[in-house]
């Protein structure tokens, strides 16, 4: 998976083993000219979550676009995951 800080995009296609279990440096930014966004870590366990995004993974991270309704407004997200350690 090749990263781009000047973008945050994701290069490359996503491998057969897919995103993994584990801590995760997350980067959350608004999208559309909104000012905004979020930096953190993440742990994702086995259970698994339905929320509506679309994006690429690999065993290394992921990089998702999302829209989240906040109020009566709805706000597109990118989110760039970057694996950081096993659980």
């Amino acid at each position: 998976m090749t990263w781009t800080n000047s973008d945050e995009t994701v290069a490359d296609a996503v491998d057969g083993d897919g995103i993994r279990n584990g801590l995760y440096s997350i980067h959350i930014r608004m999208l559309d000219g909104i000012d905004g966004g979020n930096t953190g870590v993440m742990v994702l366990d086995r259970y698994e979550v339905g929320i509506g995004f679309s994006g690429v993974y690999c065993s290394d991270g992921a990089a998702a676009e999302a829209t989240a309704l906040v109020g009566k407004r709805s706000f597109r997200v990118r989110a760039m995951l970057k694996f950081i350690a096993e659980l």
